[in-house]
């Protein structure tokens, strides 16, 4: 048995611990906060249906953050929802889950103005998890995460040099040109590029 902090008072949207800046960190418990969110709810997970401790964050500027869990029971998750979990149109922004505890969750994008929720709860079993949370800016790339890949039809033509091209030779295989600058900033895959290779 402990002492649960601020009383058994359920954690729920309207009392919602305020995280005013960043960095912040913060040490709570679910337990005796009450099971007001489901794996109906929000980013329907099962991991939600233990005991739920919630808080929330208003960004001023467009920002992207890492949160993370210590000191937890297994089967622990981080939820974060642009609306309370429980509202008629809520979009999961975020979610991760350890069945054996402390979860992280990195490269979470926010919009200025929006108040996010970020829920700490369990599988239910355990019911109900002490935690410590980090919130802060992140650490992740946030450049050119968001791509998607498919193929495109191509017809090969040799008119790249008459039309201002510059051709490559290479006449050897599995060889490379020298750096290309491509003449514009590429973003992919959390790297910005400003040149590229032939192989």
């Amino acid at each position: 048995a402990y002492d649960p902090g601020d009383g058994a008072a359920t954690s729920t949207c309207a009392n919602a611990t305020t995280v005013s800046s960043l960095p912040y960190a913060n040490s709570a418990t679910t337990c005796c906060k009450g099971n007001e969110y489901t794996s109906t709810d929000g980013c329907l997970s099962s991991y939600q249906d233990g005991e739920d401790y919630l808080y929330k964050y208003t960004p001023s500027t467009n920002i992207v953050i890492d949160i993370s869990l210590s000191g937890t029971a297994s089967f622990t998750g981080i939820f974060v929802t642009d609306e309370c979990p429980n509202a008629g149109v809520v979009s999961c922004i975020g979610s991760a889950t350890s069945s054996t505890g402390n979860p992280s969750l990195c490269g979470v994008s926010l919009t200025a103005g929006t108040t996010y929720y970020i829920m700490i709860d369990t599988d239910p079993t355990p019911n109900c998890t002490p935690f410590s949370i980090t919130i802060r800016e992140s650490l992740s790339p946030s450049c050119g995460l968001n791509y998607t890949i498919s193929d495109i039809s191509y017809s090969w033509t040799n008119t790249s040099v008459a039309n201002g091209g510059t051709e490559v030779v290479l006449p050897i295989d599995d060889r490379y040109s020298d750096y290309i600058p491509i003449g514009f900033n590429f973003c992919y895959d959390g790297i910005e590029y400003t040149r590229l290779l032939i192989s």
